[in-house]
């Protein structure tokens, strides 16, 4: 059995525990390749499966990521997350679906311009927005404004999203106050949860930009609201990171990462042969 990781041409500077899981595969006698996603000439043939783990950059290559996944999943080489999963995942317009669906979503506008973003104020009621692109990780060209910012970074977002599309919401300060919670979910079934905060001074929660990690114990109301926004996601997932905000007693979806996330093995004990034990069953072992 031979397996190979996805990953991007460079991690510097990145939060990887991936090796956690390659040693107990290791330990298996399971073959682990770590392969750049997008290097050329690559044999699938090679491998029994392809998990996508840290291919970080694909965000800024979209159409060619999906290309090489179609490749591989058009090869017969079982690919994880699947393809399905990950086209309509990719594009944070799966938000207003999961909206639909009864998840407790984030309110979210989609169909503003950077002309009518003073609107967003008045239609969160808010005195902060956040606007982001849809397709993006990592708190790139992300801008949290309040009203009297706005002129002032215009030219900036005329630049960045140009053609790019993107998504306006009301700012959460409970991102900064209580911290972002993420719970990790292997095969649909629960492994661990822990909460992420910014730096002082900071509303980014992302470790590469000083984000402070810690394993929680999760409710039985976040793991069961976590399962059921998975449930609503195409194909059947191997690996979810279902990432939320507590605010005024209700939980609320930040995103629901089903492509690449990191996963935090190292923040709890039991986490990696969690996430071992689920792949081994998809790949039949």
């Amino acid at each position: 059995m031979k397996l190979a990781f996805l990953i991007c041409s460079d991690l510097s500077g990145f939060f990887v525990d991936d090796n956690l899981a390659i040693t107990l595969l290791k330990e298996r006698g399971i073959a682990v390749d770590p392969v750049v996603w997008d290097a050329p000439d690559t044999n699938w043939g090679n491998y029994d499966a392809v998990i996508i783990r840290s291919t970080w950059d694909y965000t800024k290559k979209i159409h060619e990521f999906i290309k090489v996944l179609k490749t591989i999943h058009n090869s017969g080489v079982k690919l994880l997350n699947e393809l399905e999963t990950v086209a309509w995942n990719y594009d944070k317009n799966y938000l207003s679906e999961l909206g639909e669906k009864g998840v407790s979503v984030i309110p979210t506008r989609f169909d503003l311009t950077l002309d009518r973003l003073g609107e967003a104020f008045d239609i969160f009621e808010c005195q902060k927005i956040i606007v982001k692109p849809t397709i993006g990780a990592g708190s790139d060209k992300t801008y949290p404004l309040e009203v009297a910012q706005v002129e002032q970074m215009m030219p900036q977002m005329a630049f960045d999203f140009e053609n790019t599309p993107f998504m306006v919401q009301p700012f959460i300060e409970e991102v900064i106050t209580v911290g972002e919670y993420s719970a990790h979910f292997f095969d649909c079934n629960f492994s661990h949860a822990i909460t992420k905060t910014p730096k002082k001074g900071d509303y980014r929660v992302q470790e590469e930009h000083g984000g402070i990690l810690e394993a929680v114990v999760a409710t039985k109301e976040l793991t069961q609201l976590s399962k059921k926004a998975i449930e609503c996601a195409p194909g059947s997932p191997l690996y979810a990171r279902v990432d939320w905000l507590y605010k005024n007693d209700q939980w609320l979806l930040m995103e629901l990462e089903l492509i690449e996330p990191a996963l935090y093995l190292s923040l709890h004990p039991e986490a990696p042969a969690n996430f071992v034990q689920a792949l081994l069953k998809r790949v039949k072992l």
